[in-house]
Formats: structure tokens, C-alpha cells, sequence
């Protein structure tokens, strides 16, 4: 958008960080409710796994708009003596599961609890960067005091990605 645009010459790291949220949008999920009581979603607009890229000599697929800077930062860790992997993009389906797995299995678990009641804490079905293919969660980065973690939080900025507090294994391109 044009605001985005402006926005380019005052922050160009947050510009950057809302071009990406509006270039891969922010995708719907509907569920369908059965007689039984039983449900299923439908998510439409997201990323698919077939778009996604492989971040070379790791487990990571991103959208293709972060790919370049995620094998950067890979890289730079790793000259630096720091090995990074972990996962990225996931299903709306698969965030479902987590969410069953992680909230407990009832529908209200799943759509409505806050993230923070959940163990780990994990966001609601089609409000995870995740779904689009925008974070990683670091299978290094347990606590603030790894390897992994501390030198993300040095340098991960410099490749558009940013840390969720709650989570010191989750980076995204907005923290979130």
C-alpha cells in the first residue's frame, strides 16, 4: 500500500516487516460443525506447503519471501559457530493438532483459550505465523541462556526476524 510505502523512508525495518504481513495476507478459517458434535476447518487464503522453501542443511521450510534472509542468517551462525534449525511453516490442520495437543481437545481449547493457557503456549488456528510460513521456532533456543538464543538476539534483526518474549525459540518478521 502507499502507506507502506511512505512508511519505507521513516522505519524502513517496520515497512519492511508490514509489506510482508500484507504480501502474504492473513488467510480465513471457517469450521464446520457436524450433528454428532464432531468438527473439522477449512482454511482458505494461507500459504501451502508446495510454496514453501527449503532453507539448505536444515529441517526449515519459510515462504519464499524470507527464504534468502533465513539461509543468510543460517549461515552467519554457523560461521560464527552456532548451528540453527528447527521448523517453520505448518498446516492450519497441523496447528489444530498442536493446539488439541497443547490446550486440550474441546472446541473452546482449540479456537478460544489465549495461547498463554496452553503448554507450550500456541496460537489459535489461523493466527499463527506459522500458517503463513513467517516464523521459526529454534530447536536450539530452549532458554535465554543458549548458545542459539543469545546470538539470535544479537543478530537476528538484521535478517527481518524478530522474537516472540513468551517463546525464546520463536522468531518471526514481525515477533509475534
Amino acid at each position: 500500500s502507499s502507506e507502506v510505502g511512505s512508511l519505507a523512508g521513516l522505519d524502513a525495518n517496520l515497512s519492511q516487516r508490514l509489506n510482508l504481513e500484507s504480501t502474504v495476507g492473513s488467510g480465513a478459517i471457517s469450521v464446520v460443525t457436524a450433528a454428532d458434535g464432531t468438527w473439522s476447518v477449512n482454511a482458505t487464503g494461507f500459504p501451502t506447503a508446495a510454496e514453501m522453501i527449503h532453507v539448505p542443511s536444515t529441517t526449515i521450510w519459510v515462504h519464499p519471501l524470507i527464504a534468502d534472509r533465513t539461509s543468510s542468517l543460517v549461515l552467519a551462525a554457523a560461521v560464527d559457530g552456532v548451528h540453527l534449525d528447527g521448523w517453520a511453516y505448518r498446516s492450519t490442520a497441523r496447528q489444530v493438532e498442536l493446539r488439541r495437543a497443547h490446550c486440550g481437545g474441546s472446541f473452546d481449547s482449540v479456537f478460544n483459550a489465549p495461547s498463554s493457557s496452553c503448554s507450550p503456549p500456541t496460537a489459535r488456528p489461523g493466527r499463527s505465523m506459522h500458517e503463513r510460513g513467517l516464523a521459526i521456532d529454534f530447536q536450539n533456543c530452549s532458554s535465554r541462556s543458549t548458545a542459539c538464543y543469545q546470538w539470535l538476539a544479537v543478530n537476528a534483526a538484521r535478517f527481518g526476524l524478530f522474537n516472540l518474549p513468551s517463546e525464546p525459540w520463536h522468531w518471526s518478521v514481525n515477533g509475534n
